[in-house]
């Protein structure tokens, strides 16, 4: 069997971003998640996204369901949400710093 790239990467069919710093997310696969990222808003490059207006209304759907992104280049891509732990991408972010 062969594996493309979607084989393995899910995409977000819909994402509803709330005042609290997460995220609801619908799956191509059917599943529900929400994701929190309350851990991450105060910190380096994600520091604009703790205006919990500019979070909640300026969230997009990116890259055809790929990614979650904000105006300011933030971009989490969205496999990284579907099966890895937070603390895993709060170890990213930082590392990035």
């Amino acid at each position: 069997m062969r594996w493309g790239i979607a084989a393995v990467l899910h995409r977000i069919l819909t994402a509803s971003a709330r005042s609290d710093y997460s995220v609801d997310l619908a799956w191509d696969d059917g599943s529900r998640s929400s994701v929190s990222f309350a851990d991450l808003v105060s910190r380096g490059v994600c520091a604009r996204l703790s205006d919990k207006s500019y979070f909640v209304e300026r969230m997009t759907i990116a890259d055809d369901g790929y990614a979650l992104a904000w105006p300011n280049e933030v971009e989490f891509s969205a496999d990284l949400w579907y099966k890895t732990h937070p603390e895993d991408a709060r170890r990213d972010i930082e590392a990035a710093e």
